[in-house]
């Protein structure tokens, strides 16, 4: 398995940052363009296109998608082996404000 967090992440973030914000723009495209199509309304006016069996309320949602949420995050991270120090160092380095010279409660 290949390393994450080496010094070619960090040299590549730019590029990294780049493909996910044109990747994000795109899908926003597109969702602007199936509004414009009348996409999300689709399924009003043709009751054939609502599956019943997929209607799940708001509250069952939440009820199960929270949960859900936060045992996949649990599970992924003792999957995958923790960021190099070097990674570690990075992000403690953006955490700190510029000019600050320490972290600094808000009290």
């Amino acid at each position: 398995m290949a390393s994450v967090g080496g010094k070619a992440d960090l040299d590549n973030l730019g590029k990294i940052y780049a493909v996910y914000t044109g990747g994000f723009i795109v899908f926003v495209i597109g969702l602007a363009i199936a509004e414009q199509m009348g996409l999300s309304h689709l399924h009003d006016r043709q009751p054939f296109l609502r599956p019943r069996h997929l209607v799940i309320k708001t509250i069952s949602s939440g009820l199960f998608g929270i949960p859900l949420g936060f045992i996949t995050i649990f599970v992924v991270s003792r999957m995958t082996a923790p960021p190099s120090q070097e990674m570690q160092d990075f992000v403690e380095s953006v955490r700190i404000p510029k000019g600050a010279s320490t972290a600094s409660s808000h009290n």
